[in-house]
């Protein structure tokens, strides 16, 4: 299983991420992903079920806030998308523990399993299952 799943998660590297959709009340997130392999347009979807995690981190957002009205009014114009960088399982799972003085938060760890760049940005997410095409992982 663990090999059709880093196939099938190699083919969405450098694919454009149309839809994303994170619910709370069912734990899913939900992405639309185009790829073009060779003049072909591959069409997505991607389902995390029981997700008990989702970590986001964009570490140059201080300056993408800088540009970020430029782009906001013109993003067909300049081209403006999210590119799904890469994204893989980690069999091994990584931890995360939040460091904080104050006891009521240490009962929040997890256990993240996917991950996944964002052009610059990363998306890790703690999920029972995905759900590529149809196809259960």
């Amino acid at each position: 299983m663990s090999c059709k799943l880093k196939e099938a998660l190699d083919d969405l590297w450098g694919g454009i991420i149309r839809n994303f959709e994170f619910d709370l009340y069912k734990s899913t997130i939900k992405m639309d992903i185009v790829t073009i392999e060779k003049a072909i347009k591959n069409e997505y979807l991607l389902l995390f079920k029981n997700v008990t995690a989702l970590y986001f981190s964009n570490p140059l957002l201080k300056n993408a806030l800088k540009i970020k009205n430029v782009i906001d009014d013109e993003k067909e114009e300049e081209g403006f998308y999210l590119e799904l960088t890469s994204i893989s399982f980690e069999n091994n799972e990584l931890e995360m523990n939040l460091k904080v003085d104050n006891n009521w938060f240490r009962q929040y760890k997890s256990q993240l399993n996917f991950v996944i760049e964002v052009g610059d940005s990363a998306l890790l997410i703690e999920a029972d299952q995905i759900v590529i095409n149809g196809h259960v992982f």
